[in-house]
């Protein structure tokens, strides 16, 4: 009878699918956090390197591509694939914030002309 006790112990202790697809979810959700933190990061970074950066789109799509050609090159070279990845991501988030400051400058400069600021 060991062995119908034993099998009955392992059924017991493993997980449920729901259980096993929830832990998995709070790891994912885990790993984005961690992975979001790092393009914040970056982008501090970029930031402090080079300054508030404003570009047309075809300036950032050169940028973007040159940086997925560096992801493309650490896959080659089984290197720090994880790391352009993280840069690629921040060039994103820096061309949609370049985006969002044009925006909202073209904005400033339609309702206050010729340079007059409100405050």
């Amino acid at each position: 009878m060991k062995h119908a006790e034993d099998s009955e112990e392992k059924v017991s202790k493993s997980k449920s699918p729901l259980r096993e697809a929830l832990d998995n979810f709070v790891d994912g959700k885990a790993h984005q956090e961690e992975i979001l933190e790092a393009i914040r990061l970056e982008r501090l970074q970029q930031d402090h390197k080079w300054g508030e950066q404003n570009y047309d789109d075809s300036k950032w799509l050169a940028i973007l591509v040159e940086e997925v050609g560096e992801a493309a090159k650490a896959i080659l070279d089984d290197s720090n694939l994880e790391e352009e990845l993280v840069q690629t991501a921040s060039v994103i988030v820096c061309w949609l914030q370049c985006r969002k400051r044009a925006k909202a400058n073209a904005l400033q400069s339609s309702l206050y002309p010729e340079g007059e600021d409100p405050f």
